[in-house]
């Protein structure tokens, strides 16, 4: 396994030793969640879709009428995240998070909720993973629902920012009830995503999803599960509401995410899954990450 002990960041473009502070308290992600990010999976010290990553991060600027950077580019990025995990020294697997928020040193004194101009800054971090490539959890997890808080359905709810207390609660949850995960619904009942994945549920070799109409976040690793379920010609909607009787009906549930890429779910409630298709579409996204 890599040395985990991260070394540096990235800040604006320059790297700084990792344990001095170089972010201030004025920062609008600390004082109000005015910040994105993205979580990236790289492997020999290049990032895996990273394309799709810029892609989301560039529409959800532009809706919060973030300034883009020309320098906001897969290229551009894609060289600072090689050349943190060089300094890092970290030459598998890895987690990347670049964040992006309004810079506060553009403000002129006053505490003000409404930012007084819309430049951003970034930095990005690196963390090593136990594994190089995307590999199927050897258990089934267990989940269950997350009730007590509905997810909103509106336009800020496929964003994916720091403001993610909803998130937060729905993981103090799963830890209190002994789960590996827990299923958010929103406001009118229907399932939505799992507290940090995308849900799908196969039931009679048809594979489901809630589509970003219902509240989900759009994750990358959705977006790359989608292609190559429709490359195979699998049976497959996104735009049919999902309740629990769904998934106490499906004959297989995993979810997805940028950087596990595949998590089968072995129980909900006191239902029972298969992980056949889980494994199939997984050996898939390794061929299409790192080519084999």
């Amino acid at each position: 396994m890599a040395d985990s002990a991260v070394k540096y960041l990235c800040y604006d473009g320059d790297f700084f030793d990792a344990g001095r502070p170089v972010i201030p308290l004025s920062n609008r992600s600390f004082r109000y969640g005015d910040a994105l990010y993205e979580s990236i999976h790289a492997c020999g010290t290049e990032a895996q879709f990273l394309d799709l990553h810029m892609a989301r991060l560039r529409q959800s600027m532009e809706w919060l009428k973030m300034t883009i950077p020309a320098f906001f580019t897969p290229d551009n990025i894609g060289r600072l995240i090689t050349k943190l995990l060089n300094k890092n020294r970290i030459f598998g697997g890895a987690r990347i998070r670049l964040t992006v928020f309004r810079d506060p040193r553009t403000d002129h004194g006053a505490e003000l909720v409404a930012p007084e101009n819309n430049i951003v800054t970034y930095t990005l971090e690196s963390e090593a993973l136990d594994a190089d490539h995307y590999s199927l959890n050897p258990h089934g997890l267990v989940i269950d629902l997350f009730t007590p808080m509905p997810k909103p359905v509106h336009w800020l709810s496929s964003i994916k920012s720091t403001s993610a207390l909803l998130y937060v609660m729905a993981g103090i949850f799963a830890k209190e009830k002994g789960l590996d995960d827990c299923i958010l619904i929103n406001e009118k009942g229907h399932l939505v995503e799992s507290g940090r994945s995308n849900l799908f549920i196969i039931r009679e070799g048809h594979i489901f999803t809630p589509g970003p109409e219902e509240g989900c976040l759009p994750g990358i690793m959705r977006q790359v599960v989608i292609s190559c379920i429709r490359a195979n010609g699998q049976h497959f909607s996104e735009n049919i509401p999902l309740v629990i009787s769904d998934i106490l009906a499906a004959d297989e549930v995993f979810l997805t995410d940028a950087i596990a890429g595949i998590r089968w779910v072995g129980a909900f409630q006191q239902k029972r899954y298969y992980r056949d298709i889980s494994r199939q579409l997984l050996e898939q996204i390794n061929t299409l990450a790192f080519g084999k």
